[in-house]
């Protein structure tokens, strides 16, 4: 069974955060119509966020500050119907680059994306 908690843990050298979010499952059949964003965010805003770093030109940048990982989003509890698929998400930043890996009640998720 998939169902159960689920954590999310970022580490790098200067740190670790961690989130949980549970899975339930349901066997009615109906359309869970709540979008899955934390309220009041939407993909742009945290597209544009300032603690996301990118360049597009290749000018160069100021070195970034070194920093622990941080969630800028994140993942929420999901109740689903039998058989259909689930999906947390989460944003995290830190410098350097987290190590993102996922657990499924205490034990590391295999085959995930991030």
């Amino acid at each position: 069974m998939f169902i159960g908690e689920y954590a999310c843990v970022a580490t790098n050298q200067f740190g670790q955060a961690m989130l949980t979010a549970k899975l339930a499952c349901s066997a009615k059949q109906y359309v869970i119509t709540q979008p899955q964003m934390p309220q009041g965010v939407r993909v742009k805003d945290v597209r544009e966020e300032d603690g996301l770093h990118w360049t597009e030109t290749g000018e160069k940048q100021p070195p970034r500050k070194r920093q622990a990982p941080q969630f800028l989003i994140q993942p929420r509890n999901l109740q689903v119907v039998e058989n259909m698929p689930a999906r947390f998400e989460c944003a995290v930043s830190g410098n350097p680059r987290p190590k993102v890996i996922w657990y499924h009640n205490g034990v590391q998720a295999l085959d995930v994306r991030f």
